[in-house]
């Protein structure tokens, strides 16, 4: 296990904030430079839905001592939002192919949280599902057929690695949100 943490540690920053906020900003700036302003709306609404659900929910569940659950996974919400939506706007132009390796990409964002030891399964479904849900909402909010080719795809790609790469892990919201949910577990009681 010890030869697979780089690797874990690799596939899990795909659902750090920094990475999916500046892959997000790159994809959206793609769609208006190609002029799909409905598609753009829908993935921002998309990802700001998932990060603010994921939110409540963490501060929800901190809040209220569920044994099985303290910390739905942002990681996996996020990565399932950015990734199923990345892959709905490849599959409009490109082989369904795209969609599901996105998807496997977000997947395996969930099962890295997992075999990392940072949550249990039934953190990670339930980041999974909320991601999902956002997407659900970019599904009826985009444009029915995104027009946005492969080259910005690539190109926002890979400069959300390079940004990423050169902020790193920094982007940490869980311990404001722990105060946040003690406070309101105080007032509670």
């Amino acid at each position: 296990m010890e030869t697979l943490v780089p690797l874990l540690g690799a596939v899990t920053s795909l659902g750090d904030p920094g990475f999916v906020v500046a892959a997000s900003g790159g994809l959206i700036a793609a769609l208006l430079a190609v002029g799909d302003r409905r598609t753009a709306v829908a993935l921002a609404a998309a990802v700001a839905t998932s990060a603010g659900v994921t939110a409540a929910a963490k501060i929800g569940f901190m809040a209220s001592s569920v044994a099985a659950v303290h910390s739905p996974s942002g990681h996996a919400a996020s990565a399932t939002t950015f990734f199923l939506c990345l892959g709905a706007i490849a599959a409009a132009q490109k082989p369904r192919a795209a969609a599901v390796l996105c998807a496997v990409f977000a997947l395996l964002v969930a099962a890295s949280r997992v075999a990392l030891g940072v949550h249990s399964p039934g953190e990670a479904v339930i980041g999974v599902a909320i991601g999902f849900c956002a997407f659900t909402l970019f599904r009826k909010m985009k444009a029915p057929r995104p027009i946005l080719g492969r080259g910005p795809v690539v190109v926002c790609f890979a400069a959300a690695l390079g940004l990423h790469a050169l902020i790193g892990e920094g982007v940490a919201f869980e311990q404001p949100l722990e105060h946040v949910a003690a406070a309101l577990g105080r007032l509670a009681r």
